[in-house]
């Protein structure tokens, strides 16, 4: 199998004439003007080619960007793991984009998809509710090897268990993350933010690492996270988790892999447009030492990318800065209205939610919309936050319009370093961003299918 490294998450892997892409999303920018890739990709969308397999893990548009599916060619088939609601389906269907068909594939269910070829799917990690209820990953078996396609999902046990089963040839795993947190919260000082930063990348480094020692693939690479903050934001990227550099990741790998395992388990340092052959078995390396060496050195890409942050990303302009408030909007009523369908669906999926959820809203004075599910009000405050626990977020009046009217998803936004917090405690209530997400208008008619829940340590 030849194996194709276009950018972050995009990979092509080619089999005896089959060739299948991952997670599509190619040179355009996301979230709103918020997200470009760096380093740029190895080729254009356009420059792909036929395609027989497109494998979608989940429906953030860092794996799944319209203006890039737009251009690949349709005669493919959409590959996902079988899932109720699948978001990604239904995203296909929104944008009208048919491709010749769409399999879904039960997870460790192993589907023959060419000659000598078989796909599996693998489901996020059930602990981790707001992954597991949107994402995936992808095992190919290519004439008994096996590639192991994680995007964001680091593997847990159920998973391990499986990898320990095959002949690994390549893991391909996440080794950073893209909440706004610590960037965005207000509420912690500076050292604080770079003192989480640095607890939250050591974390995510330890999580890679294990995954390698764990499963002790032939090669193993760092991926899902090749992107920057763009536009007036760009500066938050020195307190955002996102990789600088795999090197980084390779590293810390290499301290907390045994010994005997470093000869044998090797990192795969593709740049952006290179291609790597799958050997027929797994290959004892004399040179183990000098590509450890190669993969662990920075090469100077992190001076690299500062000078892109502080250059091309910084003057990106951001979509919702064009969109105009109505002027007779009536924020505190807008914001009733999201917060009450919030709460509805709070207690109809009874959704833990364990801190009160305030919005700053747009005027001279100072005022906050607070949603309380622990009581189950809609208040609203002046001059002040609510009670502690809470999570308070201000963002541009634009932006906001667009969030309580449900043009724009919540988690998006929190990725995209649009939302400023203040958390009191500081405690991550993974129930309150599951809740957060409901905070909009109600939709009208059939319910639309719910956006994919964002990630936020």
């Amino acid at each position: 199998m030849k194996v194709t490294y276009i950018a972050d998450s995009t990979f092509l892997f080619e089999h005896r004439g089959i060739r299948l892409l991952t997670d599509p999303w190619i040179g355009s920018t996301i979230y709103g003007g918020a997200w470009v890739q760096y380093p740029p990709p190895g080729m254009k969308a356009s420059e792909i080619g036929p395609l027989d397999y497109i494998f979608i893990s989940h429906i953030h548009e860092d794996h799944c960007d319209p203006a890039t599916i737009a251009q690949l060619d349709r005669n493919a088939t959409v590959l996902l793991m079988d899932r109720s609601p699948d978001f990604v389906e239904g995203f296909l269907k929104r944008h009208g984009f048919g491709f010749r068909a769409i399999r879904k594939i039960p997870t460790f269910t192993q589907l023959p998809i060419g000659e000598g070829l078989v796909a599996e799917t693998v489901e996020a990690d059930p602990e981790h509710k707001l992954n597991w209820m949107i994402d995936s990953a992808l095992l190919l078996h290519a004439d008994g090897r096996s590639l192991y396609f994680a995007n964001d999902n680091p593997p847990y046990p159920r998973c391990v268990a499986r990898l320990k089963e095959l002949d690994l040839a390549l893991a391909l795993l996440p080794a950073s993350g893209g909440s706004g947190y610590p960037a965005c919260f207000a509420s912690l000082s500076e050292p604080e933010q770079a003192a989480e930063r640095e607890r939250i990348v050591a974390m995510y480094f330890d999580v890679f690492a294990d995954a390698v020692a764990d499963t002790q693939p032939e090669r193993f690479m760092a991926c899902a996270g090749n992107h920057v903050l763009s536009g007036r934001h760009a500066a938050l990227n020195r307190m955002m988790t996102f990789l600088a550099s795999p090197a980084g990741a390779y590293r810390h790998t290499h301290q907390r892999l045994p010994e005997a395992a470093r000869a044998t388990t090797l990192p795969l340092d593709l740049e952006e447009g290179q291609s790597w052959e799958m050997p027929a078995r797994r290959e004892v390396r004399a040179d183990a030492a000098a590509v450890w060496a190669e993969a662990m050195d920075d090469r100077g890409r992190t001076e690299a990318r500062a000078a892109f942050i502080a250059g091309p990303a910084a003057a990106q302009p951001y979509v919702h800065d064009t969109v105009a408030v109505p002027p007779d909007t009536d924020w505190a009523a807008l914001f009733r209205t999201g917060a009450e369908a919030m709460l509805d669906r709070v207690r109809a999926s009874a959704i833990p939610v364990a801190s009160r959820i305030a919005v700053r809203l747009p005027g001279e004075d100072e005022r906050w919309g607070v949603a309380d599910a622990m009581a189950g009000s809609v208040t609203l405050l002046e001059g002040r936050k609510p009670d502690e626990p809470y999570l308070a977020i201000e963002t541009d009046a634009p932006l906001l319009w667009q969030l309580l009217s449900g043009k724009f998803s919540w988690n998006i936004a929190d990725a995209a370093a649009f939302l400023t917090y203040h958390r009191v405690p500081n405690v991550y209530d993974q129930h309150a961003v599951i809740a957060l997400n409901y905070l909009r208008q109600p939709p009208r008619g059939p319910a639309a299918p719910d956006p994919g829940l964002g990630i936020q340590p």
